[in-house]
């Protein structure tokens, strides 16, 4: 689960907000600057509302990303981001592409996991990979 949380979810973020190593320019998953900023100063103010026994109080993702740990980001993504995100992305696909991540890690969580859980969560990575590689696309070569 370290992965997630220290790799996919910050390229994710990199991603929606333009940033991945320059090869995502024009790309219809970024976010405009104004609102990966209204995204940022939302999630930073929610975090006053959620208990702290939930975790600990999450910074500006928009402005802060480098001071995310696994925790930050863990509550970021599990509690914050499926409400800040909605609507917000130029095509819903990529809101409901998150969100059916948010509950393939929701169902990893799990104090207890069945066997058709395990089955659900086997199949759900799968799925979200194979879309992930078609929306996502960062490594195509463009040309100049």
């Amino acid at each position: 689960m370290h992965l997630i949380w220290e790799n996919l979810i910050p390229n994710l973020v990199l991603f929606w907000s333009g940033r991945y190593k320059g090869m995502d320019e024009g790309e219809p998953y970024v976010l405009s600057p104004h609102i990966w900023q209204a995204v940022g100063t939302t999630s930073a103010a929610a975090t006053r509302t959620i208990p702290s026994s939930f975790g600990t109080s999450i910074p500006n993702p928009a402005t802060d990303c480098s001071s995310f740990t696994s925790s930050t980001w863990s509550v970021w993504s599990l509690f914050i981001a499926p409400t800040v995100l909605e609507g917000r992305f130029p095509e819903d696909r990529y809101y409901k592409h998150f969100c059916s991540l948010v509950g393939l890690l929701n169902l990893c969580l799990q104090f207890e996991i069945s066997e058709e859980d395990i089955n659900k969560i086997e199949l759900g990575i799968r799925e979200w990979v194979v879309d992930y590689e078609q929306y996502v696309r960062p490594f195509r070569f463009r040309k100049n």
